[in-house]
């Protein structure tokens, strides 16, 4: 998310989805790119299952406090919120439980280093845990943020995404930073169906 102004298109198309999202709706938030925590799982829980009106302000800082860097823990996300998703829809049967999973890298670890050209490490490939998600009956909506400078990775990271997401038409790219927000918005458009 360091190449251009994709960080900042990103966190403005958040704070559009999350300005448009109903006081009563379900939300939470985590990031999967800090090698900090340890032990270094490069994922971590912003905001936990809570009813929206509750923690608005709390998501809001959280989008803003969004920064690129390390690798991409894709599998670990998968793994941290799976639990967390079952969770919330044994505890909330009225509510629609999804996932919207962005991502502008494949699945990458510090170590043990990938295989074969480009950065895609099997190691955090999350295609399983995800089909063990959508098997619990979740949607998956997912995001692929793609960028010239990692076009060496675009076509595994299309293809991944396409695995992970519920259905094509619940997988989208950007191309371009820009088109971000319209992408949120036609999930939010999906999701209101």
């Amino acid at each position: 998310m360091g190449f251009g102004n994709k960080m900042s298109q990103l966190q403005e198309g958040l704070i559009n989805f999350t300005s448009q999202y109903p006081d009563a709706g379900l939300i939470a938030m985590q990031k999967f790119n800090d090698p900090t925590i340890l032990p270094p799982t490069g994922a971590i829980e912003l905001i936990p299952f809570s009813i929206y009106k509750d923690v608005k302000n709390q998501v809001q800082t959280s989008i803003n406090q969004l920064i690129p860097g390390g690798a991409t823990y894709s599998k670990n996300a998968f793994e941290l919120i799976k639990p967390k998703l079952i969770t919330a829809k044994a505890a909330y049967p009225n509510y629609k439980i999804v996932l919207i999973f962005i991502s502008d890298g494949v699945p990458e670890a510090f170590s043990p280093p990938p295989p074969g050209p480009g950065r895609f490490n099997p190691v955090q490939d999350p295609t399983a845990v995800a089909q063990e998600i959508k098997n619990s009956g979740i949607r998956i909506f997912t995001l692929a943020y793609l960028d010239q400078a990692d076009k060496i990775d675009n076509n595994k990271l299309t293809e991944l995404m396409t695995n992970v997401a519920s259905s094509p038409n619940d997988f989208y790219t950007a191309p371009s930073s820009n088109q971000v927000t319209t992408i949120l918005a036609q999930i939010a458009t999906k999701l209101c169906q």
